[in-house]
This record gives C-alpha cells, structure tokens and sequence, in this order.
C-alpha cells in the first residue's frame, strides 16, 4: 500500500477504518510507534488523544508551519545575467529591484554589485569603443583560465591556487 498515491490509501483506509473509533485508532497508532521503537511519537500520540480542546489547540499554535521556500538572493554574476538577457535598463533594473522588495523578497543586488560584475567578466586593460573592444591577447588567456577555474568546486580550486 506505500506505493499507492495518497488518494488512493485513503481509499483503501476508509472501508476498514468505517467501524473504528478514534480513540480506537489512536490506541492503535500509539501501540505500532512503540513496536517500532519509536517512544517519542508514540507519546505524542497519546497526548494528543487524550488532550482537551484547549491544550489541542495550544499544541497546534506550537507547530511551526510550512512557510513558501526559503528564498535564494541572486548572486551579482546571475543578477548581471537577468539584466542583460531582459535587456533592462539601470532604471527599469531599479524599479523591478523595489518592487520586489516592497513585496518582501529580498533577492536582487544592488544596481552597483551587477556593474562590479561587469567590470570582473572581462580582462584587464581591455580598451572599448562604441563598436568595438580590444584586449591584449595574454590578458584574455589568463582571464578565461581564472573564470574557469572560479567554476570548479571549492576544493578543486584551492588545489590549482597552492600549485
């Protein structure tokens, strides 16, 4: 039965359960926990039981609930990617930026974290035109080795600093 959807064990429960009482249910439930050596829940279980409406609704206050997904801030490199394939400007960037917040997620850097960005993707003294940009061919080399290496897990890339 673990392998039926959740439907469908309800399903299936419902006919055997039809002459049960809960307290019946309870007892049982109780006694399965503590065959399967599982003191703690077999307690609870019987605490519950036997609660009163009360001290039901004091132990359910004290139940953390599920809160949406924990929510992952976008990294300077990954909030620069958003903004180029978005083709966002600095203030449209801002205004999404603040909106976000006042919604109360928390999860685009500033706008001066993704121009550091910028300035990190690419090699020193590259220089720029309005057509064009110009870098000295070692510059890049070195560059695009550094960027690969910063991809490689942590520890693989404190073996590639030492040597």
């Amino acid at each position: 039965m673990e392998e039926c959807s959740i439907f469908t064990r309800k399903r299936k429960l419902a006919d055997s359960t039809n002459d049960l009482t809960t307290k019946d249910l309870s007892d049982a439930l109780s006694i399965k926990y503590t065959k399967d050596s599982e003191r703690v829940r077999s307690q609870i279980t019987k605490s519950v039981a036997d609660a009163s409406p009360l001290r039901l609704k004091r132990i359910k206050e004290s139940i953390p609930t599920p809160t949406t997904t924990q929510i992952k801030k976008y990294g300077s490199e990954e909030a620069l990617a958003l903004f180029l394939d978005l083709e966002l400007s600095k203030e449209k960037y801002e205004k999404l930026r603040t909106s976000l917040m006042r919604h109360g997620a928390d999860v685009l850097p500033g706008y001066k974290h993704i121009t550091q960005a910028k300035i990190n993707s690419r090699p020193l003294r590259t220089e720029f035109t309005e057509v064009s940009a110009k870098a000295n061919l070692q510059d890049l080399m070195d560059h695009t080795a550094k960027r690969l290496l910063e991809s490689l897990p942590e520890m693989r890339w404190k073996f590639f600093q030492r040597n």
